[in-house]
């Protein structure tokens, strides 16, 4: 049976699973999932479990995992849909080539499979952040 390793992307911080290599030190290309909303949901049932926090120790290092329920608090805002403005623009711009919009797994947020797409969605997030800032 293969090992699962468990890892965040660099650039769009999402977290994914998958076999490990040969080598043992990477998830291959093949078996590679978007697990963002399973790892989060994880993470909150455990600090459920736990009273609403839990501490991570490890090496000489120690975190203290808090989660709190924000809802009560303030409801967001009503936003634009940025992914599908986005896919939009890059089929509309498109000329002369066909981009893969393929996501990795079935969340809304996955990462696209095309690294060049991947890029600019982080590009056209950031330009839209700093259209919402104050």
């Amino acid at each position: 049976m293969k090992k699962i390793r468990i890892a965040v992307t660099a650039l769009a911080g999402r977290v994914i699973a998958g076999a490990e290599n040969a080598k043992g030190n990477a998830i291959t290309e093949a078996s590679r999932q978007d697990v963002t909303s399973d790892f989060m949901k994880a993470v909150i049932d455990k600090a459920e479990y736990h009273g609403g926090s839990f501490v991570i120790e490890g090496g000489d290092q120690k975190w203290e995992v808090t989660v709190k329920d924000a809802t009560a608090e303030q409801s967001a805002p009503v936003e634009r849909d940025e992914r599908a403005a986005f896919e939009k623009a890059v089929i509309d711009k498109a000329e002369h080539f066909h981009p893969n919009l393929e996501q990795y797994g079935e969340h809304p947020d996955a990462e696209y499979r095309d690294a060049r797409v991947e890029w600019a969605w982080g590009l056209w997030q950031a330009r839209a952040a700093l259209e919402r800032k104050p």
